[in-house]
């Protein structure tokens, strides 16, 4: 029962997924503070169950190299993500030694964007950007940017994660089914966003940046885009990375 129809109709038919939904609301108010809110809702859980509310044993492991606990492994969803953040800081730190690269001019302009992307039958175009995107990928034949790029440089890393995108989208959105949960919180490889379709896009563009890095401390994504990448794409991204 969605939460907001049980509110309408009563309790008669209240169900694991009510129960879950009531749980989420309670757990939330008390990590946020607020007591009026927290204590409406555990009314609302009593009454409904009859019993009161217990708070969620809360279960954060110590991040550990040598095993990766998933989303299910958690009670509450906030404390698989304070896990993952945890476990991206350990294996940032430990590995952080091989992220280094050494191509050369960061930046390229405009038009050699416009062409570099056309040799892999993906447009270039300018738009406006939402929120606070400089570029973004709703298809897999055209990346738009923002307007002020066609006068400034365009960063060689915002490119290569836009392709990532691209990627995704030819996959059929793989970033978002199972895959072996590979572009899930707990397995990003950068400090950027913690949505599976950034996660996805933030490891491609470090399979090519820093390929070493990402080899030694997510063996399975660097393994699943070793495999996934076309070999033109691969020459075409080891160009852009030479390019003045």
């Amino acid at each position: 029962m969605r939460l907001q129809q049980y509110l309408k109709e009563g309790p008669e038919d209240a169900d694991p997924e009510t129960e879950q939904m009531l749980s989420d609301f309670i757990e939330m108010f008390i990590e946020d503070g607020f007591k009026k809110k927290e204590d409406h809702y555990r009314k609302i859980y009593k009454e409904t169950f009859g019993r009161e509310y217990q708070p969620v044993k809360e279960f954060i492991p110590k991040p550990s190299l040598d095993k990766v606990y998933s989303k299910d492994d958690f009670k509450r969803y906030q404390d698989y993500i304070s896990y993952s953040e945890k476990l991206y800081i350990l294996k940032f730190s430990t590995y952080k030694g091989l992220a280094t690269t050494s191509y050369s001019n960061p930046e390229i302009t405009w038009n050699q964007t416009v062409d570099w992307l056309s040799g892999l039958e993906v447009a270039a175009k300018l738009g406006n950007p939402r929120g606070t995107e400089g570029a973004w990928v709703t298809n897999d034949k055209e990346v738009t940017f923002k307007k002020s790029y066609e006068k400034n440089k365009v960063s060689k890393e915002l490119l290569i994660h836009e392709m990532g995108h691209i990627l995704d989208h030819k996959l059929n959105d793989i970033s978002l089914r199972s895959n072996g949960d590979l572009f899930l919180h707990n397995m990003k490889a950068t400090n950027y966003d913690m949505n599976p379709a950034e996660i996805f896009a933030d490891s491609f563009m470090t399979y090519f940046i820093y390929p070493k890095y990402l080899k030694a401390g997510w063996k399975e994504v660097y393994a699943f885009f070793e495999k996934k990448i076309p070999g033109k794409w691969k020459k075409a991204v080891k160009e852009l990375l030479k390019m003045k």
